[in-house]
């Protein structure tokens, strides 16, 4: 249906068959439940298709008013926001953004959209302030890509002494996976080794992620982790698929830790595993385990 009006719109090129077409509009509209999530979606598909019917006969206020009192429907909203961003409109496409965040509240992937066009309009605006608390709050919610933004709110030494802030507040909740990716990252971009090494020392996984930067100054944690991540992954891995994994694990270790490392691991599942013939079959095809 709606692509079948979608091409009506397109086709509608005098004012007889442009009122017929609105009129289809408005008969599918009021047809739709608009209990249920597809009639939501479909009439904000019509609404837009209505929007550009007016359009392209050249009622564009009557179009721009459409749109507004519909902007309920977030692809409306979406089509608003991008026209003020074309437009350079960015404190009206804030307070766009801002009610949209407050009407779809349920949704997190709505939130998230909204917040991020509110970034963007911040920072064309130029309000430091606001993009600086914009950016902090997304940051304790999780969301370690707007780090950069944040921190280019700072000057000099501003910005140690906010950044140990955050780490104060994030460090008691660094068990949840995504204040977790926050930390790491901060760590990661600032080259706060010691905090990382702390921050992941009690999952060999989280040691592995961030081996790159650990193996040097930690080199027997990294080790360690390792060795215990591939045993334990040898002991359930079934298959010529599993076992290439561990050919892959096992590369990735001693090109972090050093071939020796490798090679010992390799002969030693070798010696765990006697039967496994397609896992040696593997390991010898790559260079592993051989005496």
């Amino acid at each position: 249906m709606i692509d079948l009006i979608s091409l009506a719109v397109d086709y509608a090129t005098d004012q007889a068959l442009e009122l017929r077409v609105h009129q289809a509009l408005d008969e599918s509209i009021a047809s739709l439940d608009l209990t249920e999530w597809s009639g939501e979606y479909n009439a904000a598909q019509l609404w837009l298709a209505k929007a550009t019917l007016l359009e392209r006969h050249e009622h564009f206020k009557e179009a721009e008013e459409h749109l507004h009192g519909h902007r309920e429907y977030p692809d409306i909203r979406r089509r608003l926001i991008e026209r003020l961003w074309a437009a350079g409109a960015y404190a009206d496409l804030i307070g766009l953004a801002d009610e949209g965040l407050i009407h779809d509240d349920r949704y997190a992937g709505l939130i998230q959209e909204w917040r991020d066009w509110r970034v963007q309009a911040l920072e064309q605006l130029g309000d430091t302030i606001a993009l600086r608390e914009a950016t902090h709050e997304l940051i304790c919610d999780g969301e370690a890509d707007y780090l950069s933004r944040w921190k280019a709110t700072f000057a000099g030494d501003e910005w140690e002494v906010a950044r140990d802030a955050l780490v104060r507040r994030l460090g008691q909740t660094h068990e949840d996976r995504r204040t977790y990716h926050v930390l790491a990252e901060l760590f990661r971009s600032e080259d706060l080794i010691e905090q990382l090494m702390d921050l992941a020392k009690e999952d060999p996984h989280r040691i592995i992620e961030h081996a790159d930067l650990l193996a040097e100054p930690y080199p027997d944690p990294v080790v360690e982790a390792y060795r215990s991540t591939i045993l334990r992954d040898s002991e359930y891995a079934g298959g010529r698929g599993l076992y290439r994994r561990l050919v892959n694990d096992l590369r990735q270790f001693g090109q972090v830790s050093g071939s020796a490392h490798a090679q010992d691991l390799a002969k030693e599942i070798l010696t765990l595993y006697p039967r496994r013939s397609a896992l040696r079959d593997e390991f010898h095809a790559a260079g592993l385990g051989l005496e």
